[in-house]
């Protein structure tokens, strides 16, 4: 059915999406959505396979401390709400620079 919606409409021109559709019998959304997809990449039918994973050897990998992504402040938060947790983070900082030194 794909096929001949894709020749009808694309191809010899010959109806518009839905006619087609409701010749055929689809659903009108669908069709479109055939056609869009074909307009797009070229493709005709549809590929919701789920590919197995194949098994790869994957060498051994040593843990790398990896910094911490800083947290964004709040767009609701107050200015005395900031400015705490600003020193916070800053107090935190220079506890993990300390503890770098010792």
């Amino acid at each position: 059915m794909r096929e001949k919606l894709i020749k009808w409409v694309a191809h010899e021109e010959l109806m518009n999406v839905k006619e087609a559709s409701r010749l055929l019998g689809i659903k009108y959304q669908t069709a479109k959505s055939i056609m869009r997809r074909y307009m797009k990449t070229g493709k005709i039918n549809r590929c919701n396979k789920i590919l197995k994973p194949s098994i790869i050897h994957v060498p051994h990998i040593p843990d790398i401390a990896l910094p911490k992504p800083k947290p964004k402040l709040a767009p609701n938060m107050t200015l005395e709400a900031k400015l705490e947790y600003v020193d916070l983070l800053l107090s935190a900082e220079r506890k993990s620079e300390q503890q770098a030194l010792a």
